[in-house]
């Protein structure tokens, strides 16, 4: 299986893509045409599995059309805008993390920070250190980050914070006020 390193390139807006593991072989040109076509927003893009909350669990397929219409109407919800950084705590596998933080995000030009995983004791230093704007998690990270702040201090990194989202499950209406409390968000 190929694996490809994603790296940003000399110029805004580049990408450099190159084998992480020595299997860059390009198709043979007779090959490459069934291989490679351009997407179109009625192909497939994902299959999700969901987690069957509100019945058995299921494989739907997600279409680009969908993820872009998806990526869209979140980012215009949230006001979302070149300026922001969004900082992303959720896998990439998870369509919260993939296209309610990420895709939103750079659906408008903004900046997605994609930490290697989430860590309650480094998350206030890698929010100051690039400068989030938001954060989307899901309640238990949200109720980590809210029992580890300390009273009347709000965290050095949650500065620039314009709001703080909450997906995949509820919220409840203690955790809400907390974390306004302890974030100013």
């Amino acid at each position: 299986i190929p694996i490809l390193e994603i790296a940003p390139g000399e110029k805004a807006g580049e990408i450099t893509v190159k084998s992480a593991n020595g299997t860059d072989r390009k198709p043979a040109p007779s090959h490459a045409a069934g291989l490679l076509r351009e997407a179109t927003s009625d192909h497939e893009a994902l299959a999700l599995h969901t987690s069957g909350t509100t019945a058995r669990p299921k494989l739907v397929p997600l279409t680009h059309g969908i993820l872009c219409a998806s990526a869209r109407n979140i980012s215009a919800s949230l006001g979302l805008n070149p300026a922001d950084r969004c900082l992303n705590v959720m896998p990439l596998f998870h369509v919260h993390g993939l296209v309610a933080s990420t895709m939103a995000t750079l659906a408008t030009g903004g900046t997605v920070v994609l930490p290697a995983k989430f860590n309650p004791l480094s998350f206030w230093r890698v929010a100051r250190d690039y400068g989030a704007t938001w954060y989307s998690a899901v309640p238990t990270l949200h109720h980590l980050l809210a029992a580890r702040a300390e009273s009347g201090k709000r965290p050095e990194g949650a500065a620039r914070l314009r709001f703080i989202r909450s997906c995949s499950a509820s919220l409840s209406p203690p955790l809400i006020s907390d974390l306004e409390a302890a974030f100013g968000a």
